[in-house]
């Protein structure tokens, strides 16, 4: 992460409700023990870490995706 950049603590099971346990990039239900935690807007590209940039999303979904921009 980029030194001085905003950091929230982000609690995963608090995104995995929120989101309903929906993969944020394909919109299909995501499985509780081996999802990942995407950042809509991803880091490398100037996204923060914090609830409003992160949604649930399968691990195939988001390693397909990698650093780019939803």
């Amino acid at each position: 992460m980029k030194i001085g950049a905003f950091v929230e603590i982000v609690n995963y099971a608090v995104v995995w409700e929120r989101d309903g346990g929906t993969c944020g990039i394909c919109g299909l239900p995501a499985d509780p023990t081996l999802w990942e935690l995407d950042h809509v807007v991803p880091l490398a590209l100037g996204g923060l870490h914090e609830y409003a940039n992160v949604q649930v999303s399968h691990r195939t979904c988001n390693r397909s995706k990698g650093a780019k921009a939803a």
